[in-house]
């Protein structure tokens, strides 16, 4: 039996881009203000840690 994977739309700072990503990657989150805006950073398995959107 085949499983769709769930992906999620994250936003790389180091390319200045947005990327698509396996949710299974993702370990951990936390919430972080940058200047006044509430952003939530998901950290992967491999130690990236991309901003949700």
């Amino acid at each position: 039996m085949s499983q769709d994977k769930k992906k999620i739309f994250v936003y790389d700072e180091a390319t200045k881009k947005e990327m698509e990503v396996d949710v299974s990657r993702i370990v951990a989150f936390q919430a972080r203000t940058i200047k006044r805006k509430s952003l939530l950073v998901a950290f992967m398995d491999d130690g990236n840690q991309y901003i949700m959107l």
